[in-house]
């Protein structure tokens, strides 16, 4: 484990991370720890859960104590800097606001191929329903014999 200490001229500048390599950073409330790249397991002093952080989250410290960051996909980076508006309680995870739109899209691609898939199966099922009623129809036009009307004066 490598030990990283931030210095004030570099706030925020990215450390990136092979699998399994960790980094120790003295954590103090207000602190967040944002995944750019990857996914990171964050464990901090004092606190008995872990945190896996994906790409697009952040993890804020709400009370001071060692964390460890140790990186979980094969390159996985973070940037090291201060949370804006870190309200009291637990430690939490937050969603960056610029990940919006990339969440926003996904979900638009996976509505539109659902979608695509259903209609897909829906017109399939019309089609085979639509062949039999025609099928159905042809033979019963071949078993209708049609009579003389009987007319008598």
């Amino acid at each position: 484990m490598k030990p990283i200490y931030r210095s004030s001229k570099s706030p925020g500048a990215p450390i990136d991370l092979a699998a399994n390599e960790a980094i120790s950073v003295p954590g103090r409330r207000g602190m967040s720890i944002r995944c750019v790249r990857g996914q990171v397991w964050v464990t901090q002093e004092g606190d008995m859960r872990d945190y896996i952080v994906p790409r697009g989250l952040r993890f804020v410290v709400a009370r001071g104590g060692r964390i460890v960051v140790n990186g979980a996909a094969d390159y996985s980076t973070v940037e090291v800097g201060d949370a804006e508006g870190v309200g009291t309680g637990a430690s939490v995870l937050r969603v960056d606001w610029q990940c919006f739109a990339l969440i926003e899209s996904e979900a638009r691609r996976a509505r539109a191929a659902y979608f695509a898939t259903a209609w897909g199966a829906l017109s399939a099922a019309g089609r085979r329903a639509g062949r039999r009623v025609v099928g159905w129809l042809a033979g019963a036009m071949t078993e209708v014999r049609f009579r003389k009307p009987r007319c008598r004066l």
